[in-house]
């Protein structure tokens, strides 16, 4: 994994941000955390990520929210790249992965995790060498 590699985690829960970043940590992965929609706006605005995983459902500001404030900045600020935003949540029912997607998202992992899911989304969307 190469350090230039650069991940996000937006989770507002202490047990999940404790999960993910295991699990990551796993696969050799480092990443920086927000624990609300906001904080992930402001870290956005300040560095581009590979890839974020956005925990969808959160008190003030949720990711669907969140996401469409992060492609604004990417739009506004002509990002060469724009980061791959993967959606996390505890919800599985009919239609969420549509509606993860037509918020701008990329991907959809439902809660719990599994270590092989995570695994892959990382090989399909890190960029080469990463």
């Amino acid at each position: 994994m190469s350090e230039n590699s650069r991940i996000l985690i937006v989770e507002d829960e202490p047990v999940g941000q404790i999960v993910i970043t295991g699990m990551l940590s796993n696969l050799g992965y480092k990443a920086d955390m927000a624990s609300s929609g906001i904080d992930a706006i402001r870290l956005c605005e300040e560095r581009h990520y590979d890839i974020v995983f956005m925990d969808c459902l959160m008190p003030g500001m949720d990711g669907f929210e969140a996401t469409t404030k992060i492609r604004e900045i990417e739009a506004r600020t002509q990002r060469p790249k724009a980061s791959t935003i993967i959606a996390l949540t505890a919800k599985a029912l009919t239609g969420d992965r549509e509606h993860c997607l037509s918020a701008g998202m990329d991907e959809y992992l439902a809660k719990p995790l599994e270590m092989q899911q995570l695994k892959e989304i990382l090989l399909k969307h890190m960029p080469e060498g990463n």
